[in-house]
C-alpha cells in the first residue's frame, strides 16, 4: 500500500481501495512498521485524512489519540503537509454556539494546530453534521469557513459550500 498518493490524478477506485486497505490494517490491528516506511517520493502529494473525529466526550480521549497519533507521525515523517482531509461527522453532539463554540479552538484548532500542519483542513459533512443541536451545525461549519470564530477570516477550515472540488499541484 502506497503510504503516500504519488500521481498527480488517482482515480476514484485507487483512492477507495488505498482507503479501504488501511482501515482494515488499523481495525484488524495489524500495523507493520514497514506500511510507513516506503521510501517517499518528493513529488508526492503529502495528504492526511480523518473522519468520524467530532467526538464530544467529557475528555475527547480518542480523538484526542488519533490528533496526537496524527501529529507526532507528521513530525516523525518531516511532513510538509498539503492538506488534511475531514471527511466528515466533523462534530458529535451540541455545537452551542455554532461558529462561536468554544469546540472550534479545544477540538480543531489546538488538536489539529497550525505548527505541525500549515495547510488547509478540507471539510465535508457527514450525517452528524447535519444535525440541529440546537442549531445547524453545517451553517456553523460553513460560516467558521468563511470567518472563523472571532470573525478574524484567518482559519485553516475550508468549507467553501456543501458541494465543492479542489485540486493539488505537486510541488
Amino acid at each position: 500500500m502506497d503510504a503516500l498518493i504519488s500521481s498527480s490524478t488517482v482515480s476514484r477506485r485507487r483512492f477507495l481501495r488505498q482507503s479501504f486497505g488501511f482501515s482494515a490494517l488499523a481495525t484488524l490491528g495489524f500495523w507493520p512498521d514497514t506500511v510507513f516506511s516506503l521510501p517517499s517520493d518528493p513529488a508526492a502529494a503529502e495528504l492526511l485524512m480523518v473522519g468520524d473525529w467530532g467526538y464530544d466526550d467529557d475528555d475527547h480521549a480518542g480523538q484526542s489519540c488519533v490528533a496526537a497519533g496524527m501529529r507526532e507521525y507528521a513530525k516523525q515523517h518531516e511532513l510538509k503537509t498539503q492538506a488534511l482531509l475531514m471527511l466528515g461527522d466533523n462534530w458529535y453532539g451540541d455545537l452551542t454556539g455554532g461558529v462561536h463554540s468554544p469546540r472550534w479552538q479545544t477540538q480543531f484548532e489546538e488538536m489539529y494546530p497550525a505548527d505541525v500542519f500549515a495547510c488547509p483542513a478540507y471539510a465535508i459533512p457527514g450525517n452528524h453534521d447535519y444535525q440541529r443541536w440546537p442549531e445547524s451545525k453545517v451553517a456553523a461549519e460553513l460560516e467558521y469557513a468563511r470567518v472563523g470564530m472571532n470573525g478574524a477570516s484567518r482559519t485553516r477550515w475550508t468549507m467553501p459550500s456543501l458541494w465543492h472540488r479542489f485540486g493539488f499541484r505537486l510541488l
